[in-house]
């Protein structure tokens, strides 16, 4: 199983998404795997400091190598999942590209939650820790489900 999480810039909330999956899957010893991207990121960035540390301190979980990319077609004709942070964000990938619709949801609305995952962006360490455990347990409850 491919997952795709999309988010703005794919330096905070998709990148740590991916890289939580990625560690979750790999304890589980699951052959899943997780990339990500964003709708309008910069390809080469790195992830956030923030999100770097919020992972590292309270999941172990290191995303430093982490580079952006901006989303591509062939990126949702490869995935078997396509998790977006937001609502919006699932709007916008479904009128741009409808062929992949049975494939496009929020994180939350796959793992049976309400709401979006909000963006951390230039806010403090704490949001982004509150973003990380946001992260988490939807991502937990989607990899049982897989």
């Amino acid at each position: 199983m491919k997952v795709l999480f999309i988010c703005t810039g794919n330096t905070c909330r998709s990148s740590m998404a991916e890289g939580i999956f990625n560690e979750i899957v790999k304890k589980k010893g699951l052959e899943h795997k997780a990339s990500s991207a964003g709708t309008f990121a910069i390809d080469g960035s790195p992830a956030t400091d923030k999100a770097i540390e919020a992972l590292k301190e309270d999941y172990g979980i290191d995303i430093s190598h982490h580079t952006s990319r901006s989303l591509k077609r062939e990126y949702l004709k490869d995935a078997d999942l396509v998790l977006t942070m937001t609502l919006n964000q699932r709007k916008t990938l479904l009128s741009m590209y409808p062929e992949f619709a049975d494939k496009i949801f929020t994180v939350n609305e796959f793992a049976g939650l309400e709401g979006d995952i909000d963006d951390p962006f230039g806010l403090s360490k704490d949001v982004y820790k509150k973003t990380a455990k946001e992260l988490y347990t939807s991502i937990s409850r989607i990899i049982e489900k897989l």
